[in-house]
């Protein structure tokens, strides 16, 4: 379903790595992400399904370790793993997904979940049980997101392992293509709310409720003439940057290197945007 050259670095890889494997690659051009899936799947002949996306790298162990651990869960649906960045990306790449994955820029998404160990709310790249998609009527219109909200509202449950995982090499890793990406996101998470709204989290409020207080604070001193909500309003800028600060402290534990020093615009991006 991609625009660029996916499908044709898809045909070469079925010609020279997957020659002894069967394998198919099929053109599904401009339907969507949700239909593309509903194709492989309906061409797929296994009992469990993996989907995957062109700029992320898995472990060399990444199908063996989730189904080991599918197999091994008789009443798991799906499990994920660890999610983080390409080591060979630029430094504003790789802190894009390390600030993804944090608490403070991933609030309760798959992301976030990835860096966890056990049963999560939802995930990311993972290995999932044909016949749980088969139960909910199929692959909906949506992406990943929507697919864990529909699978989570009938009681299904996930669980992610941090034994593999995949590096993820972010294509948009310029500060403007990066806040047009977090926009979109902004209204898809918006719109897959809306339509099931039992799944919410509050969570997802957290951009919102943060320009809403901003807005608020700006105008209340504004118009009582006093300067009570712009001193609020630096008590909130500054307990935002502290948080920030503490990210950048946790991942340099984790073993980030100088992309940290990137988080301040990225978590406003993230914020601001989505």
């Amino acid at each position: 379903n991609s625009s660029d050259i996916t499908l044709e670095e898809l045909s070469n890889l079925a010609r020279r790595v997957l020659g002894n494997i069967k394998s198919m690659v099929v053109r599904n051009e401009g339907r969507g992400v949700g239909a593309a899936r509903r194709t492989g799947i309906d061409r797929a002949k296994g009992d469990f399904l993996v989907n995957f996306s062109a700029h992320a790298v898995p472990a060399h162990d990444y199908i063996r370790v989730l189904s080991l651990q599918l197999v091994s869960s008789p009443g798991v649906t799906a499990v994920g793993c660890r999610f983080g960045p390409y080591p060979e990306d630029p430094p504003f790449a790789r802190a894009i997904v390390d600030a993804l994955t944090s608490m403070l820029g991933g609030y309760g998404t798959s992301h976030y979940w990835s860096q966890r160990e056990g049963v999560v709310p939802t995930l990311t790249y993972a290995m999932i049980r044909r016949d749980a998609i088969d139960r909910i009527g199929g692959y909906p219109d949506g992406d990943d997101i929507e697919l864990n909200l529909i699978l989570g509202r009938a009681g299904y449950v996930f669980y992610n392992t941090r034994s593999t995982g995949v590096s993820y090499r972010y294509k948009r890793h310029s500060p403007r293509a990066f806040l047009s990406r977090m926009i979109d996101y902004g209204q898809t998470r918006w719109k897959q709310t809306v339509r099931h709204f039992s799944m919410a989290s509050l969570f997802y409020a957290v951009p919102a409720a943060l320009l809403v207080i901003v807005t608020a604070l700006i105008l209340s001193s504004a118009l009582l003439h006093t300067y009570l909500g712009l001193e609020l309003l630096g008590v909130l800028v500054l307990a935002y940057f502290v948080s920030i600060l503490s990210e950048m402290l946790i991942y340099v534990k984790r073993g980030a290197g100088r992309e940290v020093l990137y988080f301040p615009i990225i978590f406003i991006l993230i914020h601001f945007g989505y």
